[in-house]
């Protein structure tokens, strides 16, 4: 510390949050949101040029949202590390006439819901679905096993 540097109340303040990281930013965003006075220092100029943030839990978006910035945090997302962004039209299809030899199975549309950045469902062996996305979206899909290499039935809208 300076030895110029004194106590009055143009320095005062409730909460001192040490580091402006994503910890530190999000600490001291709540306590400053029921009024405190805080101030956060970080030793840093300016921010990082590499991303910090590999993905956001649902618990910390319902935090997010109860600030009123959820909003703000999903359109400054990037898509690094196959974190999920954008929504993701699903539709459930129900088999109506299993296809025999080279005729393909016959699906329609069964359910239809929306994905959300965060959400997950899972799906039984053998169920027929499919994704629609408009405009940019990332899925994490996670597998049994490898699919690079299975052979995909032939499926086709009744």
């Amino acid at each position: 510390m300076s030895a110029a540097f004194t106590r009055d109340d143009a320095w005062d303040c409730d909460v001192l949050v040490v580091g402006g990281g994503l910890v530190g930013l999000a600490a001291s965003m709540f306590p400053a949101q029921q009024g405190l006075r805080v101030w956060v220092v970080e030793r840093h100029a300016s921010t990082s040029s590499h991303p910090k943030l590999r993905g956001v839990s649902a618990r910390t978006m319902e935090l997010y949202r109860s600030a009123g910035i959820e909003e703000a945090v999903r359109a400054a997302g990037e898509n690094h590390f196959g974190v999920a962004i954008g929504d993701t039209e699903m539709v459930d299809w129900r088999i109506v006439k299993r296809g025999e030899g080279d005729a393909p199975i016959l699906v329609e549309p069964d359910q239809t819901y929306l994905m959300k950045p965060g959400d997950s469902h899972l799906y039984d062996v053998g169920a027929v679905h499919s994704p629609n996305r408009r405009g940019l979206t990332k899925l994490v899909r996670i597998e049994g096993k490898n699919l690079d290499h299975v052979k995909r039935s032939n499926i086709k809208a009744a």
